[in-house]
């Protein structure tokens, strides 16, 4: 009798364990359906536009990235390699500090266009980024600008679109108050940086990089498309708008960015395809967005200011 009332009470107990774990099963079933279906309306719910349920797996696996070190990869090299550059730096004046800055610059540009855990990468970006605003985005006139001389009749519009740049930089570079941009003068000289603006998104290293010509420039930490949903090839800047979550055609989509848009022509069959700002900057870098760009809104709203209309953008894979 002991022994069937033993062997009773070992079934109900194997039963609840049974029936407590089917509950949790068909519970998480639920959250993952919902996280995936969406609204019953169609529209993507908010775990899925602006996380993604797949990118919460994937932010651990990032964090390994961002920590730093990889195989092959060590922080204290490019920490030595940055103590370095300043210790060059430091003191010297005129002809002797540029020439430590363009060495500074092309050793940095050399690391950055590499593949880099994102951890090496931001911490490399802030000292590579003092020198290229003295090289790049400053009045200081070197080997990466020409001068032009502003004709008579010339607007500054006209200057900008002739050598496919922003008004912004045209300020930036010639130390022109915006608000009075318009009163130039003919035989004015101008600084005018060499090549075109370009934008090269490398998916797998969770970077942008903005290019004068096959100058680097800039780089910024990126979030793109969940499950590889932002396409890859070359296409245009096509349109560019402020505050985009204000704007009146603002849709469930755009209610989840912020600052600055940087909208693209169509990639292929793929349109509606950007660069923006998010409310939401602790899902960069991840595969978190619908298959846009997302960047950190202080980076994005620099960004905006260089980029012109028709610049080129490339993503690569």
């Amino acid at each position: 009798m002991a022994s069937n009332r033993k062997s009773r009470r070992d079934g109900r107990s194997k039963a609840g364990i049974m029936i407590v774990a089917g509950v949790a099963a068909i519970a998480v079933a639920g959250v993952a359906v919902y996280i995936f279906s969406g609204d019953d309306d169609g529209t993507p719910t908010e775990a899925e536009r602006l996380i993604g349920a797949d990118a919460v797996l994937q932010q651990a696996a990032l964090q390994s990235a961002k920590s730093g070190d990889s195989p092959g990869v060590s922080i204290a090299q490019y920490e030595s390699m940055g103590s370095d550059i300043r210790k060059t730096l430091s003191g010297k004046q005129g002809q002797e500090r540029y020439g430590a800055l363009v060495g500074g610059y092309r050793r940095m540009a050399a690391e950055l266009e590499k593949p880099l855990p994102t951890g090496v990468r931001e911490k490399l970006l802030p000292l590579f980024h003092e020198l290229t605003g003295e090289l790049f985005f400053s009045n200081i006139r070197n080997e990466f600008s020409i001068e032009y001389v502003v004709k008579p009749g010339d607007s500054i519009g006209e200057i900008a679109k002739r050598f496919k740049v922003t008004e912004e930089l045209l300020c930036d570079w010639n130390n022109l108050d915006w608000n009075q941009r318009h009163k130039i003068r003919a035989n004015q000289s101008f600084k005018i940086v060499k090549g075109e603006p370009r934008l090269v998104v490398d998916k797998s290293d969770f970077c942008l990089s903005f290019y004068f010509g096959d100058n680097l420039a800039r780089q910024f930490i990126v979030a793109h498309g969940r499950g590889n949903n932002t396409p890859e090839g070359v296409s245009k800047v096509n349109g560019k708008t402020v505050d985009p979550d204000k704007a009146p055609y603002a849709g469930a989509q755009q209610q989840e960015m912020a600052e600055r848009w940087i909208g693209f022509a169509a990639f292929g069959s793929r349109t509606g395809i950007g660069i923006h700002g998010t409310k939401y900057e602790e899902s960069i870098p991840g595969e978190t967005s619908l298959g846009c760009i997302r960047m950190f809104n202080r980076d994005v709203v620099e960004l905006y200011r260089w980029v012109p209309h028709g610049a080129v953008i490339e993503i690569k894979a």
